[in-house]
């Protein structure tokens, strides 16, 4: 094999572990566009929805009532997930920035 063609292998084989690297880190699905945040619009929903029952249950049952504190629980257990959430998004934006930002860089080596 000559020295181009063994150059070109070497070459073709760290861009496809580049590309393995980047999916690892920051998963497919972010990759391909689908991201966490319909996890977090999810979320949203959920809140919004609890929130609306827990008014109701208010209404219903009165503010100290039983079935009023477990709904507001629930509220809380989802804007914890809601927030955690949005932190992990975060994080996997800045380390796709940051694997991106590196990659490019070593590329024009």
């Amino acid at each position: 094999m000559s020295i181009i063609a063994t150059l070109f292998t070497y070459l073709v084989e760290f861009v496809i572990m580049r590309y393995r690297v980047i999916l690892f880190v920051i998963g497919e699905d972010f990759v391909f566009g689908l991201g966490n945040s319909s996890k977090s619009e999810a979320l949203l929903v959920q809140i919004v929805q609890k929130r609306q029952k827990m008014v109701e249950v208010a209404e219903e049952t009165g503010l100290t009532s039983e079935d009023t504190v477990t709904c507001s629980q629930e509220l809380d257990q989802l804007l914890t997930l809601y927030q955690q959430q949005l932190l992990r998004e975060e994080e996997n934006k800045t380390r796709l920035t940051t694997v991106i930002g590196r990659f490019l860089s070593f590329s024009k080596l």
